[in-house]
């Protein structure tokens, strides 16, 4: 009887491997001019760590400074965003998609306006005409 090998692992590794280098080397040869505004701060490369107890903060950098600085990160956020607006979803929740990408404010009302939905049920509505006929 033999035991088996731990190939599917090998497999997962060199996968993973394969698609980060690939990340990194064809981000250039694509030539796309796309650029990404954020309203925050990149993360700073890491500083190397000075003694075992700062192995923790070191990784919680690197990763952060990966993340941030991955190259392919705007192709796969633009890619993101392009899907989005196809299946008509925004990622943002007070905007609606509409027809060849025109995007609407959402008051939580799915545009109730627009479609005729009173927000105020049938005492209130009596309430405020009430208050608006007291007035003339």
């Amino acid at each position: 009887m033999t035991v088996a090998k731990p190939r599917p692992r090998k497999l997962l590794i060199s996968g993973v491997l394969l698609l980060l280098g690939a990340g990194f080397a064809v981000p250039p040869f694509l030539k796309l001019q796309l650029y990404l505004y954020e309203n925050r701060t990149l993360a700073p490369a890491p500083k190397p760590p000075r003694s075992l107890a700062d192995l923790d903060a070191f990784r919680a950098q690197v990763d952060a400074y990966v993340a941030d600085h991955f190259p392919p990160r705007p192709l796969l956020i633009a890619g993101l965003n392009r899907l989005r607006m196809i299946i008509g979803a925004s990622g943002a929740p007070p905007v609606i998609v509409g027809r060849d990408g025109w995007l609407f404010s959402d008051n939580a009302t799915h545009l109730g306006d627009a479609r005729g939905v009173d927000k105020l049920d049938a005492a209130a509505t009596r309430t405020w005409l009430e208050g608006v006929a007291g007035r003339t």
